[in-house]
């Protein structure tokens, strides 16, 4: 059993030590205790007496010194005790004498936040210290927010705990290491990632670990190399008889050969660079020369490049066609681990220590017919715990985990989701669901080792309480969820702790609503989003806002905040609960009303173009006299922006030109890769701006990206038949220049009017604006308030253009 002791820890109540004495850790305010550490301190306990030192400080009020030797006649020993036989995560605190030891497995090497976050897997010391803090009734709720009850006399009874948590694997979100950069509201909670990585660790994040990323084929960049690219049977043959260069043919023997490759030069410290794989890019991390995901020293991913809706990742040539002959499977499962398979033997012999590690993902969900070799290492991708609303599925869920541990021989680690709005399919939904989180998870008991939740979410405010749920539960599955739902409300929201446990409860039975409403038991797919819920799917988006949004509903969600702030107005509490109505209370009536009002918004929406004489070019003057139109916040979560952005539009009749002026206060810090060229995708991650130009008349949208470099593309938005018929092209007769400022940038750019929209009528325009700064999260901006997020491709939510007589 690897719950060595429950986590109900009862200091006063340990029999065996009954004869031991109490120790006396402060009195009225001032320390009674010291803090020792070895000599030659490893960093990680270093850290853990510093966490120590400031947390007994906030709970007594008194300073505990750190060092080798101490004054006084009780101490906290941290790092001193015997660590052999310990697992990672396991630690012991103990009473010795007068002493009190806490120790575990302790890496000795020193490390950025980044790393003791990202890599570090020995932390023991670390760990143990956060656990006897929790005993003392130390809280983290929330990064930037702790719950410390003040003890200013402070004595301990007799310790003797060794404990691990119950799941090696644990780790939910999207990377706290970027906390600032995904979420609109990190500066509410954090100034920079390190106090979120700090959080994480805090309430027991584990590394990654175990198969932490994936899909490694496009990792290695083979779509991008010449020579890869010559022998075009190489390449993915799609039903279209076009071949696609970003997916392999998995039959060629090639691919087995390059898989090959790539892991012997990784076991044997090649570079990527240097093994031939020039175009990989190399992780952030100094000293490492692989791309993400290749980051565990003994584990090399061979994963499939991930499917689309335009590319379900199979090759039709005759060669896969014959293989499937002999091998039907309806996701090519003994076609792909015939070469993971091969590799994983080819490394076995070679590198003994190393591991072959993949995703259990559509495609390669079956179990293959051939035997996995004992140097494999799997993750399940599963749905999760929304299962919990469907039994057809969540039984589905757990037969996979019970066939995959006998085929394996142990207990593998599973990739769930939590993250319904992911690419937009249904945005500012609040999917919670605790109460299923904890059935999930406790299901998961002696079937896996730990489970990934991926998260999406524009703001944190929306998994905050399943973050913080999912830790607690992960390292006890036995916790009574109620007691700790009604804990995380009291500690957070004080006085308000009823009406915020509703309100709470309300967000959780509206989702359970809108899913019953919608979704049909057993129709669910694999992944993140169930198969009722389409991308750009208006017509359900609405039922989320006439079904289960009703203004009835939010109208109680509405009180229950107002009763809230009523009892927390000018108490530390009062900060969650504004936080509760700006990003997510405050969101949904903002979405709720935008869609019942939206044509009156529409026709509110004013662009002007103004009009010079034919042929003419725009002077300076002219400029001048042209109408300025601003932009707005396009995320909801967002009141105004950091750095304002204008444009401009003038029409010779011929050409359309545009002016567009985008502050910005730090220019030298912005994320533009400094080696795009024109016409290259790559635009799309810079910082830049994006214009949608459509014919409404013709339905023709151009699309086009500028970066602050001038780098600019092109392409028209018209669905394409396939994946490989969406190219970014640059736009007959258009010319853009760019000049970069102290404090701005100016695009000057200018378009064929026979090219935007050739046979005239209605002309409508937007202009979405990505600011990306280094270590400030991405803000965007448009001009119409149409064009959130998520809807801003979208061409019922444009400006008609008006030109100016």
């Amino acid at each position: 059993m690897k719950l060595k002791l429950s986590i109900v820890f009862v200091l006063c109540m340990l029999s065996a030590l009954l004869t031991a004495t109490d120790l006396s850790i402060a009195e009225n305010g001032v320390a009674k205790a010291g803090i020792l550490v070895p000599e030659n301190t490893k960093p990680v306990v270093r850290l853990a007496a510093e966490e120590l030192a400031s947390y007994l400080k906030k709970i007594t009020g008194a300073e505990f010194t750190i060092g080798t030797h101490s004054k006084f006649k009780t101490n906290f020993k941290l790092g001193f005790g015997d660590s052999s036989g310990l697992e990672n995560e396991e630690f012991i605190i103990r009473t010795v004498g007068n002493d009190i030891e806490i120790f575990g497995r302790d890496s000795k090497e020193k490390f950025l936040m980044f790393d003791l976050y990202y890599f570090c897997k020995e932390k023991g010391t670390l760990r143990g210290v956060y656990y006897f803090l929790e005993q003392l009734g130390v809280r983290w709720p929330a990064p930037g927010m702790d719950h410390v009850p003040a003890q200013k006399t402070l004595v301990l009874k007799p310790l003797n705990i060794r404990f691990q948590p119950y799941f090696k694997d644990r780790r939910i979100g999207s990377g706290a290491f970027r906390f600032m950069n995904i979420y609109s509201d990190a500066h509410e909670y954090c100034k920079n990632n390190d106090e979120a990585m700090m959080w994480h660790l805090r309430i027991g994040e584990t590394p990654r670990q175990f198969a932490h990323g994936c899909h490694s084929e496009p990792s290695l960049a083979l779509s991008r190399d010449p020579e890869w690219k010559s022998d075009v049977t190489r390449l993915q043959l799609m039903k279209t008889g076009k071949r696609d260069p970003r997916y392999s043919c998995w039959t060629h023997p090639d691919v087995k050969k390059i898989w090959m490759k790539a892991a012997d030069a990784y076991f044997s410290g090649i570079s990527a660079h240097k093994a031939g794989f020039k175009y990989a890019s190399t992780w952030g991390r100094t000293g490492w020369k692989w791309p993400s995901p290749f980051t565990q020293p003994d584990e090399f991913m061979i994963d499939p490049m991930d499917h689309s809706q335009r590319n379900n990742g199979r090759c039709y040539c005759d060669r896969c066609q014959e293989y499937r002959k002999t091998h039907p499977c309806v996701d090519d499962t003994d076609m792909l681990w015939e070469v993971i398979g091969d590799v994983a033997e080819f490394i076995q012999k070679k590198h003994p220590e190393g591991y072959i590690t993949t995703l259990i993902y559509p495609p390669k969900h079956q179990i293959p017919t051939r035997k996995i070799p004992s140097n494999v290492r799997v993750r399940l991708c599963l749905t999760g715990p929304k299962t919990c609303f469907d039994p057809i599925h969540f039984d589905e869920d757990f037969k996979t985990i019970r066939e995959w541990n006998k085929v394996l021989g142990y207990k593998p680690v599973s990739w769930t989701y939590h993250c319904v709005d992911f690419a937009g399919v249904m945005p500012n939904i609040v999917e919670t669901y605790p109460h299923f989180l904890k059935k999930y998870i406790h299901s998961l008991k002696g079937l896996s080792d730990g489970m990934y939740m991926e998260t999406h979410a524009p703001v944190f405010s929306r998994i905050q309480l399943e973050t913080y749920i999912y830790h607690r539960l992960m390292r006890n599955p036995d916790l009574d969820l109620d007691k700790e739902l009604d804990e995380y409300c009291r500690i957070l929201y004080g006085p308000a702790h009823r009406e915020a446990r509703q309100f709470h409860a309300e967000l959780e039975n509206l989702f359970a609503d809108f899913w019953r409403k919608t979704v049909p038991p057993g129709s669910m797919l694999r992944g993140a989003s169930p198969r009722a819920w389409k991308a750009k799917d208006s017509s359900m988006r609405n039922k989320l806002w006439t079904l289960t949004y009703t203004k009835e509903n939010l109208d109680k969600l509405g009180k229950l905040i107002a009763a809230m702030e009523d009892k927390t107005a000018g108490t530390r509490y009062a900060k969650p609960v504004r936080l509760l109505r700006r990003y997510i209370y405050e969101v949904m009536r903002f979405q709720r009303n935008l869609l019942f009002e939206k044509n009156k918004i529409r026709k509110s929406l004013k662009l002007a173009a103004a009009t010079i004489a034919p042929n003419a070019v725009p002077t300076e003057t002219d400029w001048k006299k042209a109408p300025v139109n601003r932009m707005v916040p396009m995320d909801c979560y967002n009141d105004k922006l950091k750095n304002n952005g204008s444009f401009q539009l003038i029409s010779n009749g011929e050409m359309l030109f545009f002016r567009g002026v985008m502050d910005e206060n730090r220019m030298k810090k912005t994320l533009t890769q400094s080696n795009s060229k024109n016409g290259d995708a790559k635009v799309s991650g810079d910082n830049n701006i994006e214009m949608f130009l459509t014919s409404m008349k013709d339905k023709l949208t151009w699309q086009l990206m500028i970066n602050d470099r001038g780098v600019w593309t092109t392409t028209l938005r018209n669905r394409p038949k396939s994946a490989s018929d969406y190219k970014y092209v640059q736009m007959p007769g258009c010319n853009v220049t760019v000049k970069r400022e102290a404090k701005r940038w100016i695009v000057l750019a200018s378009f064929p009017l026979k090219t935007l929209n050739p046979s005239g009528g209605e002309f409508r325009m937007n202009l979405i604006r990505t600011r990306k700064v280094a270590n400030e999260p991405v803000e965007y901006s448009t001009f119409s308030p149409l064009a959130v997020r998520y809807h801003w491709a979208e061409p019922p939510n444009y400006a008609t253009v008006r030109f100016a007589k």
